[in-house]
């Protein structure tokens, strides 16, 4: 049997949005005062009708919505739904995709859970950014694993990164230099290999 599809107020916005279960957001119908080109007072009648969504880099789907006092404001609409149906994000707490797919905003597939769940979802559904796939990364990952085997001011200069962020990419690794002998060597508390880099540059 279908499911029922059930729409809801979105908070801040009622009388003007609802949000359903299955993830879509409609304008309702009403009044909207407005001024003319003239800039006379005027009203406009718009009817209901379903949002039209967007995508961010990430998948994400997001939606426009206005109070009638100004600028369009971009609202995600996993918040939207999640705010509506369970109530507000507690602290400390971010919304999950319970199977990866950041476009299913039906509300069975999200919940509020904290940043390391949500992190662990993205590692087991492969959709953790890491190394040169992170959208911040410089380097590839071959060039990242010759830079920390480099001194700091050497990978600074072939690769144009800050000699801190080389710093934070050995450190992430277990990584020392011996200065005195001019070599890296792999620290004993992490044990990790180069090639298991998880560090964006």
């Amino acid at each position: 049997m279908d499911r029922e599809k059930v729409w809801v107020p979105v908070p801040g916005y009622e009388g003007k949005y609802e949000v359903s279960n299955d993830g879509e957001v409609k304008s309702l119908a009403r009044f909207i005062d407005k001024k003319s080109r003239s800039g006379n007072p005027c009203r406009h009648f718009y009817g209901e009708k379903i949002m039209k969504q967007s995508a961010d880099k990430d998948g994400h789907l997001k939606v426009a919505l206005s109070n009638g006092d100004g600028k369009p404001v971009g609202r995600f609409v996993h918040s939207l739904v999640l705010t509506s149906f369970i109530g507000p994000r507690p602290e400390g707490m971010e919304c999950c995709h319970g199977n990866g797919v950041a476009s299913d905003n039906r509300l069975e597939n999200l919940r509020w859970d904290t940043h390391a769940n949500n992190n662990a979802d993205r590692k087991a559904h492969g959709n953790y950014a890491t190394g040169e796939r992170h959208h911040m990364s410089k380097l590839t990952d071959a060039q990242r694993e010759e830079a920390v085997r480099m001194l700091p001011y050497e990978a600074a200069k072939k690769f144009g990164i800050s000699i801190e962020r080389h710093y934070q990419m050995r450190r992430a690794l277990g990584i020392r230099v011996d200065f005195r002998r001019g070599e890296n060597r792999v620290g004993h508390k992490t044990g990790k290999g180069l090639s298991n880099a998880n560090v964006q540059a």
